[in-house]
């Protein structure tokens, strides 16, 4: 049995840093493009502002959605086009 909870615990450890390192390229990448972007709870929501366009979007995971509008999409590329940031 204890080999299950150690494979779980380095699992979500894995998860865990995995989502951070996310926050940080997500942000990073956000920056590169000129996308201004307020942040609240260290990282894990960005509020975008782009074009007269707001988003929320969790950066740890990628998932985001347009203010407004009910549906999520993921990914910060996606991000970027659906915002009509050219690459």
């Amino acid at each position: 049995m204890s080999d299950m909870v150690d494979d779980f615990q380095a699992m979500r450890q894995h998860s865990q840093e995995k989502r951070e390192r996310n926050r940080h390229a997500s942000a990073e990448i956000l920056d590169g493009y000129g996308v201004g972007y307020s942040s609240n709870n260290d990282g894990a929501h960005l509020i975008v502002r782009h074009a007269d366009k707001v988003v929320d979007f969790w950066p740890g995971t990628g998932k985001y959605c347009f203010r407004g509008t009910s549906k999520y999409k993921r990914g910060v590329y996606n991000l970027l086009s659906d915002l009509g940031v050219k690459r």
